[in-house]
């Protein structure tokens, strides 16, 4: 069985969305924090990062939004889960296009 990690890569490769695995980045205040997964062009501006917890981040996720950064705990797959390409369309349009508006996936509603 693929990891929650292996299935989004795997979404983002079929939906040609840009992800980096893991993604560290600093905080204003110098702190370095790592996620997951970062997928440029969904949620805010700088992206949507991913997190297996929201302990990780429970401290810092305004200064997370602040850097103009949107987020998602992704909780890990169970031994029946499938991948379901819609389900993770219909995941990224919830979480929106923050990417200009002429590179709209066709797949966005």
């Amino acid at each position: 069985m693929k990891n929650a990690i292996e299935m989004l890569l795997f979404a983002c490769n079929e939906l040609e969305l840009k992800i980096e695995i893991p993604y560290l980045f600093k905080l204003q205040n110098q702190q370095e924090i790592e996620a997951c997964a970062r997928i440029s062009n969904l949620g805010s501006k700088n992206g949507m990062l991913i997190f297996n917890s929201f302990d990780e981040i429970r401290s810092n996720y305004r200064d997370i939004q602040k850097a103009n950064f949107a987020f998602s705990i992704i909780d890990e797959l169970s031994p029946t889960d499938v991948f379901d390409l819609s389900a993770y369309i219909e995941m990224f349009n919830e979480w929106g296009w923050s990417g200009s508006t002429e590179s709209i996936p066709i797949w966005m509603s």
